[in-house]
């Protein structure tokens, strides 16, 4: 059965075993043995149906497949980093819209200076403010 969690460590070892040149340094990127990154790559190759790797007793090298592979994984794992990275950076981080409804004499006189320097604090948080003297429902304009 192919899950993603399968597709993308299958990407994670193979990239970090040409990034190492070998499987035991690889293990020991991974924290893994040898032998599983072994398996690993061979498992990815099977499910793609093909050699990624060429291996003798001494080096590795890239097949043509290989470096196709190679190419676009070590991409796809920079941008699911950079994903994580974003999320993880923001997580603390208010973020979304902030809907205000208030009286236009208080806007005036406190809430402008507040809100300037809250957006200033938080820049990620996009704010609607009403003004006005009227009655709001709440519930009804989703406040």
């Amino acid at each position: 059965m192919k899950t993603y969690n399968n597709l993308f460590d299958g990407m994670v070892i193979f990239c970090e075993v040409v990034k190492q040149g070998n499987f035991s340094g690889a293990a020991k990127s991974l924290n893994h043995s040898a032998s599983h990154i072994s398996k690993e790559i061979t498992r990815l190759e099977n499910r793609l149906g093909t050699r990624l790797l060429n291996r003798t007793t001494r080096t590795l090298s890239l097949t043509e497949m290989g470096d196709i592979y190679y190419k676009h994984a070590s991409q796809l794992i920079i941008e699911a980093k950079c994903i994580d990275d974003q999320i993880t950076s923001q997580k603390d981080q208010p973020f979304g819209v902030l809907k205000i409804s208030a009286a236009t004499i208080f806007c005036d006189a406190y809430l402008n200076k507040w809100l300037a320097e809250f957006l200033e604090s938080y820049p990620e948080i996009q704010m609607v403010l009403d003004s006005s003297d009227r009655r709001v429902d709440v519930v009804a304009e989703a406040y």
